[in-house]
């Protein structure tokens, strides 16, 4: 039986800084970077973070989350902010687009 996650991150790389802060934070996360990213990762019982360019891109589906009433709360971070993009990301089911420009004080809060 393997347990289950609280948050998963997804990126190429680029959210080591949201990697670490979870760490701090005392979260229980699970961090898959580049190759190491499947067709399928194990879903998390509360926050998926992805990259922009990874959501967009290539973003692999959740093992063991059948249906939307199980799907995590979705948060896209992003270095880009412009309408399509924005469009495009919320068609995809992303719940949350956060800057990653954002201070570090505030991004703790998600």
């Amino acid at each position: 039986m393997t347990i289950q996650s609280s948050i998963l991150i997804l990126d190429d790389g680029e959210l080591e800084n949201v990697h670490r802060m979870r760490l701090r934070l005392g979260a229980n996360v699970v961090r898959f970077v580049g190759p190491e990213i499947g067709e399928s990762v194990p879903a998390p019982r509360d926050l998926r973070i992805s990259a922009g360019r990874r959501t967009l891109q290539n973003m692999p589906s959740l093992a063991g989350c059948d249906d939307d009433a199980q799907s995590p709360i979705w948060v896209c971070v992003h270095n880009q902010d412009f309408l399509p993009m924005r469009e495009r990301l919320c068609e995809l089911g992303v719940h949350y687009l956060l800057l990653n420009a954002l201070d570090e004080p505030s991004r703790e809060r998600f």
